[in-house]
Order: C-alpha cells, then sequence, then structure tokens
C-alpha cells in the first residue's frame, strides 16, 4: 500500500469564557492507497497473429474465452490477421492471465500487458 497525505479543512470549537469560538484549521490526514485496486483492471490480453491457426478457430475461442460476441470476435481475428496483433480481453491480472494461458494451451499466441 502507498500513504499519501492532504490537507482538510477541520472545524475546532474553542471555549472562550462564557461563549464559543468556532476556528478553521488544516489537518493532515493520511490516506492508504492499496495500488491492486487502483490498477485491477489496468491488464489486457493481447493476442498475436500466427500462420497455423484458422480465422474459424480464432473466432470460436474468443467467443468462449473473452465472451466475444461474433462479430466483435470476427474483428478482433481481422485485427490480428492485418496488424499482427490485437488487444482481445482488458480485466483484472489473474483474469487476464487464466485467459491468457487458455489460449496459448490452445495453441494461439497471447500475452497479458
Amino acid at each position: 500500500m502507498q500513504a499519501s497525505s492532504r490537507k482538510v479543512s477541520s472545524w475546532k470549537t474553542l471555549n472562550n469564557s462564557s461563549s464559543f469560538v468556532c476556528a478553521a484549521t488544516d489537518v493532515e490526514v493520511e490516506e492508504e492507497i492499496c495500488l491492486d485496486e487502483l490498477l485491477d483492471d489496468g491488464h489486457e490480453v493481447v493476442l498475436y497473429n500466427d500462420d497455423h491457426n484458422t480465422f474459424d478457430f480464432v473466432i470460436d475461442t474468443l467467443i468462449d474465452l473473452c465472451r466475444h460476441n461474433e462479430v466483435q470476435a470476427e474483428q478482433c481475428a481481422v485485427l490480428v490477421h492485418y496488424k499482427g496483433k490485437c488487444s482481445v480481453k482488458k480485466g483484472d491480472y489473474e483474469t487476464m492471465l487464466s485467459i491468457s494461458r487458455e489460449m496459448n494451451r490452445r495453441g494461439l499466441s497471447s500475452v497479458v500487458e
């Protein structure tokens, strides 16, 4: 976790004889920021082109593993073919790693970035 501090205004009641006076004071508050929460959805599965898998196999795999609809899977397959690679899924690291490993097990080339 990463800690950061910030100044916030706080009201302080001062007892001045029989009357009360309110005064604004600056107070430093430490906040803990969990980097895992900030970066949770910052990972993606990148699929690379190859010369041995068919379009239909790639499309079926994207539908199965990434939950793409048919049009989305087809568009990704075309991008992979013509551009050499395509980001096909974004999400948390563990889920993306699991999807990438299964793609690789099925004979596709993918990495998590």
